[in-house]
């Protein structure tokens, strides 16, 4: 069997790499045993080319013949070689822990079918109740022992969305998805607490759940069970996970979006303190006698469960902070200031695998800055370790010292493990050290550069400062309002692509119900020349004609209802009355037609298509239908603004409708479509939209929802955000009167991009004297349209839709 050997990587190396410094590093590593081992070294091996400091090539050149040396036979339950923890930890047959995690990341681009497969492995050791069980050892003759009464803390939904991300396959996605569910109902029954949150069995003994052997936390335990602030976090990635994947394949997520806001809420409120800007245990985070600075407070800003002011307070006052976490080789597990801080275990020694998650936590909140410095200075770190000893260590003494200084637990091994490589992923933490703006000249020239990172582009960065919105209103391309908004208008138009064909409404009305103040309609006409659809419209009783509001329904990857989201359908079967009545809970549990209805408001509206009775691609299909679309000389995204224009005009030509009072509406995509039919047709007389609005570079960032294709193709315009941003577009409507809502807490659109867009959007308002008809306004609240947010849009409506020559009444919705 051939082998990765020193000598054999060597040779790969050399023709990458070259020089002689190298084959030193090689030579301290025997060759692995597998051929799945061989193939992985190899593919490391060739990573090493790709851009970094010189000075790291040695190490990762190493780690690469670790990871090799790792891969064991499949025994027992696995399905596939299966890769241990290291070689230099007990007998090297370990399979657990989250080093587990820490390996697939490290491994996913060179390798990414070896990351399937490892997830399988684990995957394939799922109990009944659906726990994971956290470690496996086995002996020589392949005999299993587990720990199936713990688990660990369940990030592997990091690396398999990792692998999904980097090969698209998401038949993977929807296997990974089931285990997930079965996970979350495991720590809630197991692990959940009655008060809210959940918790790791280090606070009963010490079988350290957490991961975190001998922390300070728990030293003494609590009186009683407690919410900890990392199991907290982590069941919330859980959460968060179920609901995008859920979304991703187009299943319900409705109860893991509440769940997830639910616990997150929790996380901002009862485990941070304000005074000291850190989170903490419940237990402890009223009492500061009891409090200590350990990196366990960093989780919530890792998953995203922080707001912006809690991440940038964390990552600025502790994480960055060089009398804290931030030692000579970062980061700290405890707070060099803390009085328990000491050189042993997870007391004080820097973990590389924990300064990879505090950089992506910096990352998720806007903070490549913070992310580079952390990275940088734990490679370089490592690097000088190295160079001293020959090793990878399972820990690292964080102010650079003498790595002898350093304690493990009071057990047979004193020190740190050499040659471990669970807690060391270098190979990710040098691509994220890339992804932050880090450079080096390549290796040699025969070497291209990385070309995708995180399904964006590796030149995304280049491409937004060159897209600079020359037709924007500030750009001051133009300098006469009137003329400014008809160039928009027809960039937009064109952009759109070919229009549907024209044709007569032919509407008919085929059922009625009375609902006491009003009438629901369901309605049936031509909105193109290719489209017969249904619709349904609320009309009140009494002497017309009305203010209307034409009703848009939001995406949510929930696809068997779309008009049914915002009037309540009748004359249809109990399945889709039943998911309509679901899915309100959106909306603060009431349909928006009814609610407008009995205020005295015509409302209509229509289905997209692939929604409701125009559906058929689902979520998995949306791609394929955009594609199959612009073969076809359309857009997907254009079809549905040509067709929301059309039903403008249907609804203005109602003889129950007065022209010149008509408002659109939406949450989500819907608003999209609101504040764009706002800007595009003289029908809609204003315009309401809530959570949708932000720069197009502030959504533009690893890991938003708006990179990941599927919901992108219906707002997408071929070569329209070459000229115009998201606030530009929407000002095209100025100067009627506009409404935008967003939510500190959506993590959709990061509060920056969104404050930004207001404030170009205020200064075109502004510019025609016509600024207090803009209503913009950050809640205290996520991706929703809540009973307070719709009181708010109700009273604004009163306004915004009042007679002409009558002012509107006074609003108390500003900022």
């Amino acid at each position: 069997m051939k082998m990765c050997s020193p000598q054999s990587s060597l040779k790969i190396a050399g023709r990458i790499l070259m020089g002689t410094a190298l084959a030193v590093a090689m030579a301290h590593a025997a060759g692995p045993a597998t051929v799945e081992g061989e193939a992985l070294c190899a593919a490391l091996v060739r990573e090493v080319s790709l851009p970094v400091k010189p000075a790291w090539r040695p190490m990762m050149l190493n780690l690469a013949e670790l990871h090799g040396r790792s891969i064991m036979p499949a025994v027992g339950h696995f399905p596939y070689p299966y890769q241990s923890i290291g070689p230099g930890y007990e007998n090297g047959r370990i399979f657990g822990h989250i080093d587990l995690t820490h390996e697939r990341l490290d491994t996913v681009r060179a390798r990414p079918e070896h990351v399937r497969n490892q997830i399988r492995n684990e995957l394939a050791g799922q109990q009944a109740d659906g726990m994971i069980p956290g470690i496996i050892w086995f002996d020589p003759a392949g005999k299993p022992t587990w720990k199936d009464f713990k688990s660990f803390p369940p990030i592997w939904v990091v690396s398999a969305e990792a692998y999904v991300d980097q090969t698209g396959d998401e038949a993977f996605l929807r296997e990974c998805l089931e285990a997930l569910r079965r996970q979350i109902g495991w720590f809630e029954a197991k692990r959940g607490l009655p008060n809210g949150g959940f918790y790791y069995l280090d606070q009963v003994n010490d079988n350290w759940e957490s991961g975190m052997d001998e922390g300070i936390r728990y030293n003494p335990r609590p009186a009683q069970r407690s919410a900890a602030v990392d199991a907290c976090a982590h069941v919330y990635l859980l959460y968060d996970h179920a609901l995008r994947w859920s979304r991703r394949v187009g299943q319900p997520a409705e109860e893991w979006e509440r769940k997830a806001t639910a616990l997150r809420a929790f996380i901002r409120t009862e485990l941070w303190d304000e005074g000291t800007g850190f989170f903490y245990d419940a237990w402890v985070v009223r009492d500061p006698a009891k409090r200590h600075l350990a990196f366990e407070g960093m989780w919530p800003v890792v998953v995203g469960a922080a707001t912006s002011g809690q991440a940038r307070r964390v990552i600025d006052e502790h994480l960055l902070n060089p009398r804290e976490f931030f030692t000579p080789h970062p980061i700290a597990t405890v707070a060099v200031s803390d009085p328990r801080f000491e050189l042993r275990m997870w007391r004080g020694p820097a973990w590389n695998c924990m300064t990879y998650w505090a950089a992506r936590g910096c990352l998720r909140y806007d903070r490549a800055d913070g992310a580079r410095r952390l990275l940088e200075a734990a490679l370089d770190a490592t690097a000088v370790q190295f160079e001293r000893t020959g090793a990878i260590w399972e820990f690292y003494h964080p102010l650079l010292g003498d790595q002898g200084e350093l304690k493990r637990k009071p057990t047979a091994r004193k020190e740190p493990c050499r040659d471990y490589i669970g807690h060391n992923p270098l190979f990710a933490m040098a691509d994220l050290w890339r992804k932050t703006g880090g450079s080096e000249a390549p290796a040699g020239r025969e070497f291209q550069q990385v070309g995708v990172r995180q399904q964006l582009p590796a030149f995304a960065d280049r491409l937004a400062q060159r897209t600079t919105h020359p037709l924007a209103w500030a750009s001051g391309a133009v300098a006469d309002f009137h003329v400014w908004r008809e160039l928009g208008r027809k960039k937009v138009l064109d952009c759109l692509q070919n229009p549907p064909p024209p044709a007569p409404w032919n509407a008919m009305v085929i059922a009625e119900e009375d609902r006491g103040s009003y009438i629901a309609r369901k309605i049936v006409f031509n909105v193109t020349g290719d489209s017969r659809v249904l619709a349904l419209m609320t009309v009140p009783k009494g002497p017309g004609p009305f203010p209307a509001v034409l009703l848009l329904h939001d995406h949510g990857a929930r696809f068997d209802i779309g008009k049914e989201k915002v009037i309540r359908p009748f004359a249809t079967d109990a399945a889709r009355l039943r998911s309509g009545e679901q899915w309100v809970a959106n909306y603060g549990g009431k349909f928006l037609g009814d609610e407008l209805a009995q205020r005295g408001y015509v409302c209509f509206a229509t289905d997209a298509l692939n929604w409701s009775d125009r559906g058929g691609g689902g979520y998995g299909g949306q791609s394929s239908l955009a594609s199959n679309l612009m073969h076809l000389g359309m857009s997907l995204a254009g079809l549905i603004a040509w067709e929301d224009l059309r039903a403008a005009e249907f609804l203005a030509g109602q003889p129950e409708v007065e022209r010149g009072r008509i408002a659109a509406l939406g949450w989500s995509l819907g608003a999209f479509r609101a504040w764009q039919v706002a800007a595009m047709s003289e029908h809609i007389a204003a315009g309401a939209a809530v959570c949708w609005m932000s720069e197009v570079k502030s959504v533009m960032t690893a890991g938003n929802n708006h990179t990941l294709s599927q919901s992108a193709f219906t707002m997408l315009h071929p070569g329209l955000l070459d000229d115009l941003d998201y606030p530009d577009i929407a000002s095209l409507a100025c100067p009627k009167p506009m409404l935008f809502f967003n939510g500190r807490e959506d993590d959709l659109f990061p509060v920056d991009g969104v404050e930004r867009a207001y404030a170009k959007m205020q200064a075109v308002w502004d510019s025609q004297a016509a600024g207090d008809r803009l209503v913009t306004k950050l809640w205290n609240t996520g991706h929703t349209f809540d009973a307070a947010m719709q009181a708010a849009v109700f009273d604004w409506l009163k306004g915004a839709t009042a007679p002409p020559g009558r002012p509107p009444p006074p609003d108390s919705t500003r900022r």
